[in-house]
Order: structure tokens, then C-alpha cells, then sequence
């Protein structure tokens, strides 16, 4: 089975993941995507512990096609190690599959510079190595410009799956994290909610998630 895999903080999930999700499927790029909330790590605090994190996503995926999956793996692995060591442990876990990485278009450019997140602002760069044995699914985003396939054939990189250029992009200008905006809004501004998927806000206002935001 082909999987495309879609980490993240997830604080919360909110509907741009989604659709993101739900394109891949829609388009022919996997057979099922796993949604998988990322640890702690040096350059990402979450406000909400990994349990809740994980919580809203299954919330999420109440209402979702069930090609849509929260998973745990990457909580279980322990001390945060990036998209690569992820996606290795994956295969030797389940070799049966072909995991592919789902990311916005304004992530591409950064891959070549990732690097085993165990070591702050190490030279141990893995990124080559990933576009390399992994296939991308990339999704478009505004003011960013689609990777080109061409390009990825030169550099002997992995398949690169590319939304058309018609298709709908994700809104919120590269570089701005569209959950932390929508977390500074959730309290104040009724239409917020609606951004998020069917349940979640129930789930935040239980939890009086983000009060302090």
C-alpha cells in the first residue's frame, strides 16, 4: 500500500490539513495518508501536550474518509530525530508499504538543509539523503512556486508528485504558521471555529485549550 505521510504539530488540526489529506487521496498519490503529531523538539514547543494533540486528530477523523489515519508512531519513537529518521523507521516497521511525504510547497527548498534534529544546528545534513529514497507529494501554496519535476530527475531525487496548478492553494503566506493564528483567534473571534474540523472546537473548550494564547 502506498502511504503519504503528514507530520506536524497539529495545534491544533485544522481543516487546510484536511484538505490537504484528502487531495492526496482525491488525486491518486497514496492509498491512505497517516497524520502523525510530532514530539517536542528544539525548535518547536507545542502548547498542548502529544495526548490531546492526538486526541483532536481522532476527533478530526471522525468525520473524515477512514484513508485518513492519526498515528502514534512518531510519539512512540521517543526523543525527535526529523522526517527522515521517521520515515526509515517506518519502512523497516512496515516494509510491506511505500511511504511517501506530504508537504506544502514552501518546504521544499528547506529539505537539502534538514538534519538529524538530535544535534542543534549540527552538520549531519540527511535531507539530500531523503529526497533521494523518499517520494514527495507536494501540495501548492500561495506566492510559492511547484517544485519542478525535471528538476528532481536531474538531481536523481525520488518521484515528485505535484498538484496541478489550478488546483486550490493553501492561503496563509510561507513562513506564517496558520495554528498559531488560529489559536490567538479561537476565544475571541466566533468565526474561528469554523476552521476547524467537526468536534475539535467541542474538545478545546473542554480542555480550555489556548485560554492563554
Amino acid at each position: 500500500m502506498v502511504i503519504a505521510i503528514f507530520g506536524g504539530a497539529f495545534d491544533p488540526v485544522h481543516r487546510d490539513h484536511l484538505r490537504m489529506a484528502q487531495a492526496a487521496l482525491d488525486f491518486g498519490y497514496c492509498e491512505q495518508v497517516w497524520m502523525l503529531p510530532s514530539p517536542d523538539r528544539w525548535d518547536k514547543h507545542p502548547r498542548t501536550s502529544a495526548a490531546l494533540r492526538l486526541q483532536m486528530l481522532s476527533v478530526a477523523m471522525v468525520s473524515q474518509s477512514n484513508h485518513i489515519i492519526p498515528c502514534d508512531f512518531e510519539l512512540k519513537m521517543g526523543e525527535y530525530r526529523g522526517s527522515y529518521f521517521l520515515l526509515q523507521a517506518l519502512v523497516l516497521h512496515y516494509p510491506q508499504h511505500e511511504f511517501r511525504l506530504l508537504i506544502g510547497a514552501d518546504t521544499v527548498p528547506f529539505i537539502p538543509e534538514w538534519r538529524d534534529a538530535t544535534t542543534f544546528n549540527g552538520s549531519n545534513h540527511n535531507g539530500e539523503q531523503l529526497l533521494q529514497e523518499f517520494s514527495l507529494i507536494v501540495y501548492p501554496r500561495i506566492d510559492c512556486v511547484q517544485p519542478s519535476v525535471h528538476d528532481f530527475i536531474d538531481k536523481k531525487y525520488r518521484q515528485l508528485f505535484n498538484f496541478c496548478d489550478a488546483h486550490e492553494r493553501l492561503l496563509v503566506e510561507p513562513g506564517v504558521d496558520a495554528s498559531h493564528l488560529l489559536r490567538s483567534r479561537l476565544w475571541n473571534d466566533p468565526e474561528a471555529s469554523k476552521e476547524l474540523p467537526a468536534g475539535v472546537w467541542e474538545l478545546i473548550q473542554a480542555e480550555r485549550l489556548y485560554t492563554n494564547t
